[in-house]
C-alpha cells in the first residue's frame, strides 16, 4: 500500500517543525517518517490545489472533476483553433454538384458552374455573360420598340429589370462561396456523418423537385416570349426578311432565356441550400452542448461531491465550546504509547477531535464549492463559445448575402403587384377580347414565380431563426437533466 504522510504548516492547526516532530514519534514507526517525505498542507487557497494534487498523486488517485475540467478546457481550445484555421479547397457549389446531378444542372445552367482549368472557367463565364446581357439587352430594348410579345408597361419593365437582382445574385453567391466564413459553415454542417444520408437525400430528391419547376418556367418564358412572334415568321414562310427588331427578339430569346430563368433558380438553391447548412450547423451544436454538460451530470448526480456545508449534530457543538477554554498541552499534540496515552484528559482529546473535524468538514465544503465554481464556469464558457459561434455564422452570412435577400424580396413583391393590378385592369380572358393568350403565360410567370419565390424568401431563414430561437431552451433543459441548481441555470 502505498503510505502518504500530510504535515500541517499552520502553527494554528497544530504544525511543529519536522525535528519537533520526529521526536514525538515512537521509534517503531520511526523509520515510516524518516523513508517517506511529508507532504506540506497548505491552507491558503492559491496553494491548496499544489497540496492536494500532490497527496493525489502519491496515493496514485485521480481526481476526476479535474481532469474533466481539463479536458473540457482542452476541447475550448481545439474548437477554437479549429474556427481560426478552417481552410477548405471544396466549395459550396462542389458540395452541391457532387450530391445532386439534378442540382448539378441547375447549378451549371444557372453560371455558377466550376471548372478545374483556368481557362475554361473564364470562356464559361464569358459565354454565359453574353447569353445573360443579350436577353437583358432585347428586354430592355422591347419597352421601347413595343413589338410582339410587349404586354403592357410594368410586365414588360419586370421582364427587363428580373436581370438585375438575377446579376447580383451571380456575383454575390460566387464572392460568398469562397469566403472563410461560408468554409467554416461547411466544416460544421458536414461534422456529424450520421446526418449525411438525410443531409443527400435532401439534395438528391430536392434536386429533381427545382429542375422540373426550373424547366416548366423555361418552357412557360419561351412559349409567352419567343413562341407569338416566331408563328408569325412561320406564317409568313419563305418571304420573311427577319430585318426587323421583333424578329431578331424572338428568335435570339429561344437561346437566351434559359440560362436567365436558371440563374433565378440557382440562386434561391443557394438560399435553400446556406438555410441548410445553418440547420445541420445548429443540430451539430446542440450535440456539442450536450457533450459539454455531461461532466456537470457526473458531478451534480454525487451526493458526495456536491459542496454542502457541514451541519455537525448538538452533541459535537457542546463538546466543541467546552474545548475552545481549554489550552492544549504539547503532551496531548505528542504521539504517545502504552498507558501513558490514556492519562491524557478525555474532554479535551474529544473537543480537539471536534474541533479538527469542523474544521476539516468547512476545508472540504470550500475545495468543493471552488471546484463546482471552476467547473461550472468553464462548462458555462464552453456553452457560450458554441452558441456564439452559431450565431457569428449566421451573422457572417446575413452581412454577406442580406442586401440579396432584400432585393430579390423587393422584386417579387413588386411582380405580385404589378401583375395583380394588370389582371385586374384587363378582366379575364373570357371578358376582355384584346387579352392575349402569350400575356396570359408572361402574367403566369411574374405572379406565380413572384408569389413561390417570396414564400421561399421568407420561408428559408425564418425556419434558422426559429430553430436557433430554440437552443437556449434545449441547454436549460440539459441543465435541469443534470441535476444543475436552479441557481446555476
Amino acid at each position: 500500500k502505498n503510505i502518504v504522510l500530510v504535515r500541517e504548516t499552520d502553527a494554528r492547526h497544530g504544525g511543529i517543525e519536522m525535528k519537533d516532530f520526529f521526536e514525538q514519534v515512537p521509534e517503531d514507526f520511526l523509520p515510516v517518517f524518516k523513508n517517506n517525505i511529508a507532504i506540506p498542507w497548505y491552507r491558503e487557497k492559491g496553494f491548496r490545489g499544489v497540496s492536494v494534487h500532490a497527496i493525489l498523486k502519491r496515493a496514485a488517485l485521480e481526481d476526476e472533476h479535474a481532469n474533466e475540467l481539463q479536458k473540457l478546457q482542452a476541447t475550448k481550445r481545439q474548437l477554437t483553433a479549429v474556427v481560426r484555421q478552417t481552410t477548405s479547397s471544396t466549395t459550396a457549389f462542389h458540395i452541391i454538384q457532387q450530391r445532386s446531378l439534378m442540382l448539378k444542372i441547375v447549378i451549371f445552367t444557372g453560371g455558377f458552374g466550376t471548372f478545374e482549368g483556368k481557362r475554361a472557367q473564364q470562356l464559361y463565364d464569358i459565354v454565359f455573360n453574353l447569353s445573360f446581357w443579350t436577353c437583358g439587352t432585347l428586354c430592355l430594348l422591347n419597352l421601347i420598340y413595343r413589338k410582339t410579345p410587349y404586354h403592357n408597361f410594368p410586365t414588360d419593365a419586370l421582364t427587363a429589370y428580373v436581370h438585375f437582382p438575377a446579376w447580383q445574385s451571380w456575383i454575390v453567391w460566387r464572392r460568398f462561396v469562397k469566403s472563410s466564413a461560408c468554409a467554416e459553415l461547411l466544416s460544421n454542417a458536414q461534422a456529424k456523418q450520421d446526418r449525411q444520408s438525410k443531409f443527400n437525400a435532401i439534395l438528391r430528391y430536392g434536386g429533381w423537385v427545382v429542375l422540373a419547376v426550373q424547366c416548366a418556367m423555361v418552357v412557360d418564358v419561351l412559349l409567352g416570349f419567343s413562341l407569338p412572334r416566331t408563328l408569325d415568321i412561320a406564317r409568313d414562310g419563305d418571304g420573311h426578311d427577319y430585318s426587323s427588331f421583333a424578329d431578331v427578339h424572338a428568335l435570339m430569346m429561344w437561346v437566351v432565356i434559359p440560362p436567365v430563368i436558371a440563374a433565378m433558380f440557382a440562386s434561391y438553391v443557394m438560399f435553400g441550400f446556406i438555410a441548410l447548412l445553418h440547420l445541420l450547423d445548429i443540430l451539430a451544436t446542440n450535440d456539442l452542448l450536450s457533450k459539454c454538460i455531461e461532466p456537470l451530470a457526473g458531478y451534480y448526480d454525487d451526493p458526495e461531491k456536491i459542496a454542502v456545508a457541514p451541519a455537525p449534530d448538538p452533541a459535537l457543538r457542546r463538546a466543541s465550546r467546552q474545548s475552545v477554554f481549554q489550552t492544549p498541552r504539547a503532551s496531548d499534540r505528542a504521539v504517545c504509547t502504552g498507558a501513558e496515552s490514556s492519562s491524557v484528559e478525555g474532554s479535551s482529546e474529544f473537543g480537539g477531535s471536534v474541533i479538527g473535524d469542523v474544521v476539516d468538514n468547512l476545508q472540504e465544503f470550500q475545495r468543493r464549492a471552488a471546484l463546482e465554481d471552476s467547473l461550472f464556469r468553464t462548462v458555462a464558457e464552453l456553452l457560450v463559445f458554441l452558441i456564439d459561434g452559431v450565431q457569428t455564422r449566421i451573422d457572417h452570412t446575413s452581412n454577406a448575402v442580406g442586401g440579396l435577400w432584400v432585393h430579390l424580396v423587393f422584386f417579387s413583391v413588386a411582380q405580385v403587384l404589378a401583375i395583380s393590378s394588370s389582371l385586374e385592369a384587363f378582366g379575364t380572358t373570357h371578358t376582355d377580347p384584346s387579352y392575349r393568350w402569350w400575356w396570359c403565360l408572361q402574367d403566369f410567370f411574374h405572379l406565380g414565380g413572384g408569389i413561390v419565390l417570396l414564400m421561399v424568401a421568407m420561408g428559408v431563414f425564418c425556419i434558422v431563426t426559429a430553430t436557433l430561437g430554440r437552443v437556449p431552451r434545449y441547454v436549460f433543459n440539459l441543465l435541469a437533466g443534470a441535476g444543475v441548481p436552479i441557481s446555476r441555470r
